[in-house]
């Protein structure tokens, strides 16, 4: 049996910060403003797999 699997980004970078660097380097800022929204849609996904 085949199952996809999804793919969810938690964090990632800001374009709109002036001196943002690329992911895997000491000077990358993380954005952190998505983290509730994070939890919520992983946990909400946690659940549904477990109710399954």
């Amino acid at each position: 049996m085949k199952i996809a699997s999804p793919i969810v980004f938690c964090l990632g970078m800001n374009l709109e910060i002036i001196g943002s660097f690329p992911h895997h380097t000491p000077d990358f800022l993380t954005d952190e403003s998505g983290f509730l929204l994070d939890i919520k849609t992983l946990g909400k996904m946690s659940i549904d797999y477990f109710d399954n």
